[in-house]
């Protein structure tokens, strides 16, 4: 049962990693964006079918939250780009990672980091399209590209993550449950 993967991270890995964290950072101003972007849209295509008078008002507004998404984009960038430089960065460096039913351990040894902990003290475990992102606490996080390791090895890692860790697992491969 356990999966070993051996992969390097590489800055692809990284990037996706970063924006799915500022995306869950900033996921209600981002909600808001879209709706208000969406009501925008719509508010456009009333004034070009029933010639009204335009309130610049919206485009200030509309234009504040671009801003505002656009600032924060930068931001993750700069920060991407500034740990690519970073001397203790683990982008390109060999990682061999093994989860079992019981643990989770992480060895980079061009950085001599090893890390062990049980997965039921893992702090969240995130499962995108390429990768998860595994917490083993909320400072210390991990990247796994399934690319390392094979398809039956993602649902065992999905499944345990699920089974040991449910309230602190999000995958977007699982159905959400239906709430009354």
């Amino acid at each position: 049962m356990p999966v070993r993967a051996e992969y390097e991270l590489n800055l692809s890995d990284y990037r996706k990693a970063a924006y799915y964290g500022l995306a869950q950072r900033y996921r209600t101003g981002f909600r808001m964006m879209i709706a208000l972007l969406t009501a925008f849209v719509i508010y456009l295509l009333t004034v070009l079918i029933l010639r009204t008078e335009i309130m610049p008002i919206v485009f200030f507004v509309v234009g504040a939250y671009v801003i505002w998404a656009l600032v924060l984009m930068a931001g993750t960038e700069t920060r991407i780009r500034r740990y690519m430089k970073d001397p203790e960065t683990v982008l390109g460096k060999h990682t061999v990672m093994t989860i079992d039913r019981n643990m989770v351990e992480v060895e980079i040894p061009d950085r001599k980091i090893h890390n062990k902990v049980p997965v039921s003290k893992l702090a969240y475990a995130f499962e995108l399209t390429d990768l998860f992102m595994i917490y083993l606490n909320t400072q210390d996080t991990y990247i796994l590209p399934k690319r390392a390791i094979k398809e039956e090895e993602v649902v065992t890692v999905r499944n345990l993550f699920l089974k040991t860790i449910p309230e602190h697992f999000v995958s977007r491969f699982l159905k959400k449950k239906k709430t009354r």
